[in-house]
């Protein structure tokens, strides 16, 4: 296993996030804690089949796509994304959910 947040700190530096507009970390084998609020101009993100524990997406209110499935996730934060059409988060633990200011629904 990796360790997630150190894996994309090495990968993507802090001068590229903001001009990140698709990332695609699945199958990375990454786990543990991640924060990518720094890719301010992220629309879609795959992140499915890691060990991910959590994910804090605060303020990304340009993604509209987000599969996180098939991780370990027990925190979910999408505060203030507003643009989301589509989002997969099956088969992970029970998690909780954190959201804000967001047109997103979840039953």
């Amino acid at each position: 296993m990796v360790n997630a947040q150190q894996w994309l700190d090495r990968k993507y530096p802090q001068e590229i996030r903001a001009k990140v507009k698709e990332l695609n970390i699945s199958d990375k084998n990454l786990e543990g804690f991640l924060d990518l609020t720094e890719f301010v101009n992220l629309e879609e993100l795959e992140c499915y089949n890691n060990q991910l524990s959590s994910l804090d997406l605060s303020g990304l209110g340009e993604l509209r796509i987000l599969d996180c499935s098939d991780n370990n996730l027990t925190n979910l934060t999408l505060s203030n994304c507003t643009s989301i059409t589509y989002l997969n988060a099956y088969n992970n633990r029970s998690f909780f959910f954190r959201q804000q200011k967001s047109n997103l629904y979840l039953p």
